[in-house]
């Protein structure tokens, strides 16, 4: 292959536009089935609209990836930016959004057993409650300066956003991956499914995690809303 068509090329277009119609037609139910069995067996977050729209936007990552790389110079040079972007947008942006919530989610469950496990000072009189709360809100807040300072001195943002940009561009953009025959074919196509599959169900798992912890402060707010004054 010359460098031309390479760099012009989906990276599996070649050995797609090999095969015949009949293999195309099979291949493309035994994917779709892979991908529906898949999202069936995911974990769910038990919201409707939170499920749609992960499931949204996985499978439209995984569509555009997929049959950009299978008829890549059969489109328009705008088409093809414009796909370009939008795989990059979905793939950078969805794992940055659950990096991130696992990080925030790891965070508040360390303040927590961090509040539950330390000895708080045996405050009485008058000002007791008042000095508690004080020292509750300054724990609180030094615990979150530690989660920033731990964020950036990880460079997270490097991991979580700048990393899958990266490895993204060089897929999609520059297309510096070699897949041989068939077999190279099925590891790219079958990769792509599991890999959203895989990313539909931690998804779900962290929203499931972020929606409990959102009803466990709505919970203790009422309970602190109902104490007597």
């Amino acid at each position: 292959m010359s460098v031309r068509r390479r760099r012009n090329a989906g990276i599996t277009e070649d050995f797609w536009s090999g095969l015949s119609e009949d293999k195309k037609f099979q291949w493309k139910v035994i994917s779709k089935l892979v991908t529906l069995v898949g999202a069936w067996l995911i974990t769910k977050t038990g919201v409707a609209y939170l499920d749609g729209a992960i499931a949204v936007g996985t499978s439209l990552f995984s569509f555009m990836l997929i049959e950009n790389q299978r008829s890549h110079t059969r489109y328009s040079l705008k088409m093809r930016r414009w796909i370009a972007r939008a795989s990059i947008f979905l793939g950078v942006w969805g794992v940055f959004l659950v990096g991130l919530l696992y990080f925030v989610e790891v965070a508040i469950f360390s303040l927590f057993s961090s509040l539950a496990t330390s000895r708080m000072p045996n405050l009485e009189g008058r000002y007791g409650d008042v000095v508690g709360l004080c020292v509750i809100a300054i724990v609180i807040v030094a615990s979150c300066y530690a989660v920033v300072k731990v964020f950036r001195d990880l460079d997270l943002v490097g991991v979580f956003y700048h990393l899958p940009k990266k490895h993204l561009m060089r897929l999609v953009v520059k297309k510096r991956f070699e897949l041989q025959g068939g077999v190279g074919f099925m590891y790219f196509e079958l990769g792509v499914i599991v890999a959203a599959i895989c990313y539909s169900g931690v998804a779900s798992v962290l929203v499931s995690v972020a929606l409990d912890i959102i009803e466990v402060f709505k919970a203790a707010w009422v309970l602190l809303d109902n104490v007597p004054r």
